[in-house]
């Protein structure tokens, strides 16, 4: 079976970009699931090129896309390990301070209840400043939105958070 001239192209392209989205998806935490990812890329390129306006580079697009699949996967992940914990520290009780592990248990039970329903561009924002120390404009850059909006992505996590510990009901805002 021929692979259409057009598709053939693409799949060329799509080759000569693999280290580098390799890169990318590695820098973005996507761990042992890199080549998982770099085929998904492949799929969702192939199958949405007919809206690629080259209004940048093939390049760029193809990062844009990498970032977007390798936070929804990680997303997909935390989920997932969410639903199968069994057994956390934090929900055996000790017998020698029941005060200090209900506390912290309550705690650990509103920041999850905080976190719950961010968006996963705003939770890895808000993750890669606090954990990672990166810089508003490289987070900008990379996730190609403007400095303003990774800036209020941030802050909107950060109020959320606050709200959640403080044991009121947050809501997401867009």
């Amino acid at each position: 079976m021929s692979i259409p001239g057009r598709s053939h192209r693409l799949l060329v392209a799509l080759e000569s970009h693999r280290p580098h989205l390799r890169r990318t998806i590695s820098r973005y935490g996507g761990g042992h699931h890199t080549d998982d990812v770099v085929q998904d890329v492949y799929v969702a390129a192939c199958s949405s090129i007919h809206r690629f306006a080259e209004r940048s580079s093939l390049r760029t697009w193809l990062t844009r896309i990498a970032i977007n699949k390798t936070l929804n996967r990680l997303e997909a992940e935390r989920s997932r390990q969410r639903r199968e914990a069994v057994g956390p520290w934090w929900q055996n009780p000790s017998a020698a301070c029941p005060e200090a592990t209900a506390s912290t248990t309550e705690a650990l039970d509103r920041v999850r209840a905080g976190l719950d329903g961010v968006p996963p561009r705003w939770r890895f924002v808000y993750e890669s400043r606090m954990m990672d120390g990166r810089s508003y404009a490289a987070l900008s850059e990379d996730l190609g939105v403007a400095i303003g909006t990774v800036h209020r992505w941030n802050q909107l996590v950060a109020d959320r958070l606050a709200t959640a510990v403080r044991g009121e009901e947050a809501e997401v805002r867009q």
